[in-house]
């Protein structure tokens, strides 16, 4: 098999997929600057704090700007891992639950039971304290009357708002705000208000479908979320894969139809049977001719695609091992992770304050996010808080002004597929594929989708699956 695939993009998405193909035996060459890894999002981001930190958060920001969470339902990201040989990143003592706190200062977990999905996730609805009760009661007997087909999802779920679906299920204004909301932040990146029903009951099926799953989650230790991206270039490396640094854009040769090649800026041309896309899609207007822009309504409609901003402050503090915690919260941050630095001997804490699809928490000052961050650690963690001065906690501020692909209604008929109007152009980002609780394993899964249209056309067979998402009554995600 010698079939040439010139991959633009260092980016996760674009690794992923140039891993997947040099696995299958194809030619593949990667262009852009090894940087290009810290600029996996159709956006610029700003960093502040700490200089110590400043290296961390960088390597950091070539896998996602958000701390890494992993759950069960993310089985790409598994496979990479397991190819990898770095399935020791789901180290045991990373383990959580995660935590909902509608009331300051007093934390809920959603109940597990050992039953079959219908029964546990009716009776951990019921016995789910942090809902009241009658919002419990009229959740369950909802969920109790689909499952015995009284009752059928709204037809028009893709044009719903969250917000819209939940109150047709009685849910109360206090509950929509203090659980719903920082949820549906935390799976989708938007507001009740905003995010769409569809995608919304989408990720929470993905989640509960699996005994293991539910709001169990593992919480990797930042220095192997700072490591991933490294891992697979080095893979690549190793396996042959050609990379060409190029730090200015090119320009994509198109004739007939199909990309012939890519200029870069000495005049050396690069000739291939296809070509990925994986830079932020703000790159694209530079790679593409203008005539090509304005002829097809696809890479318009990218152009145009509403993202959401989110912001993460990154608090370093040293203390004895201390356990992991994921709590969601009403503000003014919208989710809180507590975690080591690294493992096996680590004694440094990273507490990492996350706010999403907020562009008033944008607008704050350095010195306003670091202050509301140590008023949550008071909050949740006195002793950490009383054990040091404010002047022993390092910080980092990653500001991504559009970290999340919109799922609102507006927003769902424009979603990008991998394939482009030219048949031998594929793009590759998260954005391709929204609604895996983590822009990392959404990133995995579109490389993936490129190497499968690429081996399925060129009649070899593919062991990627995971293509698309299948519809929300599914049993299996195509």
């Amino acid at each position: 098999m010698n079939s040439r695939v010139i991959i633009v993009g260092q980016t996760l998405a674009g690794l992923t997929a140039a891993l997947r193909l040099q696995t299958a035996g194809y030619r593949v060459t990667i262009v852009g600057e090894a940087q290009d890894m810290d600029i996996t999002r159709p956006c610029s981001r700003e960093e502040s704090g700490d200089a110590s930190l400043l290296g961390l958060s960088s390597r950091l920001l070539a896998s996602s700007p958000l701390p890494w969470i992993f759950h069960h339902c993310q089985t790409a990201t598994l496979t990479l891992l397991k190819h990898l040989a770095a399935d020791n990143y789901l180290d045991p003592r990373c383990r959580t639950r995660l935590e909902f706190i509608p009331r300051r200062g007093k934390s809920y977990i959603f109940p597990h039971y050992r039953l079959p999905l219908a029964g546990r996730l009716g009776l951990g609805v019921l016995t789910f304290r942090a809902l009241p009760l009658y919002d419990r009661w009229r959740l369950a007997n909802y969920l109790e009357k689909v499952w015995e087909g009284l009752l059928a999802f709204p037809r028009d779920l893709d044009y719903q708002s969250v917000e819209t679906w939940l109150n047709t299920i009685g849910q109360g204004r206090d509950t929509k705000l203090t659980v719903w909301e920082p949820l549906c932040r935390f799976l989708l990146g938007g507001s009740i208000a905003t995010c769409t029903a569809s995608q919304f009951l989408r990720v929470l099926h993905r989640m509960f479908r699996d005994p293991r799953g539910g709001t169990r989650f593992h919480l990797p230790v930042l220095a192997c979320q700072a490591s991933l991206v490294s891992r697979v270039r080095n893979r690549l490396l190793a396996a042959g894969a050609t990379f060409v640094p190029q730090a200015s854009p090119s320009v994509f040769q198109i004739h007939d139809n199909r990309v012939d090649g890519i200029q870069l800026q000495d005049g050396t041309v690069l000739k291939g049977e296809w070509f990925i896309f994986a830079l932020p899609l703000s790159h694209m207007k530079a790679w593409l001719p203008e005539r090509l822009l304005a002829r097809f309504s696809f890479f318009y409609n990218l152009a145009q695609l509403p993202l959401w901003p989110a912001v993460t402050v990154h608090i370093s503090l040293s203390h004895p091992l201390w356990t992991p915690r994921f709590l969601l919260t009403t503000g003014p941050f919208h989710w809180l992770t507590i975690r080591h630095l690294e493992y096996p001997v680590s004694s440094q804490l990273i507490l990492s304050c996350v706010a999403v699809g907020d562009p008033m928490i944008m607008a704050q000052s350095d010195t306003e996010l670091l202050h509301a961050a140590l008023d949550v650690m008071r909050t949740y963690w006195p002793d950490l808080h009383q054990a040091f001065p404010p002047s022993a906690f390092q910080h980092v501020i990653i500001r991504a002004p559009q970290a999340f692909f919109a799922t609102d209604p507006s927003a769902t008929a424009i979603c990008p597929t991998n394939q482009s109007p030219l048949p031998n152009l594929l793009v590759a980002g998260e954005w391709t594929d929204p609604g895996w609780l983590d822009s990392i394993e959404s990133a995995i899964r579109s490389g993936n989708a490129c190497a499968a249209i690429i081996q399925t056309k060129n009649g070899h067979s593919s062991r990627v699956d995971n293509l698309r998402s299948g519809p929300l009554t599914s049993t299996h995600d195509a």
